[in-house]
């Protein structure tokens, strides 16, 4: 996989990139290696190019997202706050906020949740719908 991402970057194949990023993310979840994981998402989100191609890499972060919230991998999410996007400075608060949310769940820590309202006011109406999707369905 790491030939195959080295081989689509060199010849600027940018959605065949962003898939593979996407695969060695998951794999390093599956294989408890979170930091390794969004290691690979950061990288994907850095990597885009464009507008576009950043909604691919945060579609792809955000099926990620949703297993581990779906599986309360909390101290996992915690990871998250590692990401930015150059493309998409909107999701830099995103994702603090949902670190923020994590630390909470795993600590209780007023002073996480505080911090996650505050992010949380700072997101656009349609990153706040997602949050909000995200972290109710559970």
């Amino acid at each position: 996989l790491q030939n195959a991402l080295d081989i689509f970057i060199s010849i600027q194949s940018h959605p065949q990139a962003l898939q593979v990023y996407a695969i060695l993310s998951g794999m390093y979840i599956l294989g408890d290696e979170p930091g390794e994981a969004f290691s690979y998402m950061k990288q994907a989100l850095e990597y885009a190019p464009d507008e576009e191609n950043a909604f691919t890499a945060l579609t792809n972060v955000l099926q990620i997202l949703y297993a581990l919230i779906q599986e309360n991998q909390w101290e996992y999410i915690t990871y998250i706050g590692t990401l930015q996007s150059p493309q998409l400075e909107d999701l830099n608060p995103f994702f603090a906020a949902i670190k923020y949310h994590a630390e909470y769940n795993l600590s209780g820590d007023q002073e996480s949740l505080k911090n996650y309202k505050t992010k949380r006011e700072e997101l656009d109406e349609s990153f706040l719908e997602i949050l909000e999707t995200l972290l109710n369905k559970k």
